[in-house]
């Protein structure tokens, strides 16, 4: 049998301490995926009016300014027609979620947008 020396079971000690520290840290971001890929309105699914509601005014919150300014400020002729399809927008994404509620709860969605010339 091998005999540890003191720098043998210190490194020992850090290997147990960094598989210890290896594992709590799957375990946290396991648990962050499947908090992620959780439903927030799951309470609401039995009711698809409140619950893309809910969806939509959450995505509104952080999305309608950087949507206003950079997409449809640049493109309309008045601060109107900026209100217009910033509702339009935000109507047809509460449609979308009303349709089918729970189907695309955490989805991240890519916005593809056409640019024309007038």
């Amino acid at each position: 049998m091998k005999r540890k020396t003191p720098q043998s079971v210190a490194s020992t000690e850090r290997m147990v301490d960094y598989d210890r520290n290896s594992y709590m840290q799957d375990q946290m971001v396991r648990s962050r995926t499947e908090w992620l890929r959780a439903d927030v309105y799951e309470a609401s699914l039995s009711d698809p009016e409140t619950y893309a509601r809910l969806y939509a005014g959450y995505i509104r919150g952080f999305g309608e300014s950087t949507l206003r300014m950079h997409v449809f400020d640049p493109s309309a002729k008045s601060a109107v027609e900026v209100d217009t399809l910033t509702e339009e927008f935000f109507g047809r994404l509460t449609r979308y979620y009303q349709a089918g509620p729970g189907r695309h709860a955490s989805e991240t969605m890519i916005m593809t947008l056409v640019l024309r010339r007038r």
